[in-house]
């Protein structure tokens, strides 16, 4: 893997790995960084009676779409992944990343977001019909 072109610092994985936020690539993305990342991030900033982690949220997201839609395997992968870039670029909360001096931080969110899907084959179609398929209050 070539190390000295990429753009920006890197940030080491717990499995070891290099990754580049700022230069995310398919080969670099790693299931289990993903799941031990967002296994330890609690979801709404905190904010919660209970710790609720990112990954139980995509778990259960998941569920949601497999019964809804058994045989849309791809949609059930985008469900799960939906939210696999916080693993590399820590969820900033909405009324914070909706500001228009944030747009840096969607563009980086959006190319970690398109380097998972490309890795695990999943068209970005189906991200944004899982989505819009998916009630927000989980």
């Amino acid at each position: 893997m070539e190390t000295t072109s990429r753009n920006g610092a890197w940030i080491r994985t717990v499995s070891g790995r290099k990754f580049w936020p700022n230069d995310p690539r398919p080969e670099d993305v790693n299931i289990h960084d993903i799941a031990h990342a967002l296994s330890n991030q609690c979801r709404w900033s905190g904010h919660s009676d209970q710790f609720y982690s990112v990954a139980q949220h995509s778990a259960l997201v998941f569920d949601v779409i497999a019964r809804r839609y058994p045989v849309f395997v791809e949609m059930q992968a985008a469900a799960l992944l939906h939210d696999a870039a916080e693993a590399y670029v820590i969820d900033v909360p909405h009324p914070v990343k909706r500001q228009p001096e944030m747009e840096w931080y969607r563009h980086m969110e959006r190319r970690v977001t398109d380097a998972v899907s490309e890795r695990f084959g999943i068209p970005r179609t189906s991200s944004r019909t899982t989505r819009s398929r998916t009630p927000t209050a989980y």
